[in-house]
């Protein structure tokens, strides 16, 4: 195994000649993530090859999609509650163990930025009908 030093050395003699010299952390972590990549690429050649099929094992990488406008913002907390009663999970969202829905109405300790959330919805009245209406943000409520 190779030292730090003597990667800073490989790494220093790459890049002679570039314009903007990359530590050697970066280096690193460059030669890591490639190294990664090609482990990955083998073991579903290799995964492919004995199961006789084709195509990726994992999944491509998540897209962000930026919420920009209140409403969508109040629609998609409201999906993200409303999903185990969505897909069968659970007959009533309100009482499905691992949401954050209960946490909204309580006083207690958590990580949610509850109030900047409530205030998005216009308080906690509107944060309940927006979820007991399914998602359709009425028109009685005022964004900011």
């Amino acid at each position: 195994m190779r030292t730090e030093k003597e990667i800073g050395e490989i790494a220093r003699k790459q890049d002679e000649g570039n314009s903007i010299a990359k530590t050697t952390k970066e280096w690193f972590l460059g030669l890591a993530s490639q190294q990664l990549g090609h482990l990955f690429n083998s073991y579903t050649q290799a995964f492919n090859k004995r199961y006789g099929r084709t195509g990726s094992l994992f999944e491509k990488s998540f897209k962000r999609k930026k919420i920009d406008y209140q409403k969508y913002f109040c629609n998609l907390v409201s999906y993200i509650h409303r999903n185990s009663e969505l897909h069968g999970s659970v007959k009533d969202f309100k009482k499905y163990p691992y949401s954050s829905y209960p946490l909204y109405f309580s006083d207690g300790a958590t990580r949610l930025n509850r109030e900047e959330t409530l205030d998005r919805f216009g308080g906690i009245q509107n944060f309940r009908v927006v979820h007991d209406e399914g998602m359709k943000v009425p028109k009685e409520i005022i964004f900011k």
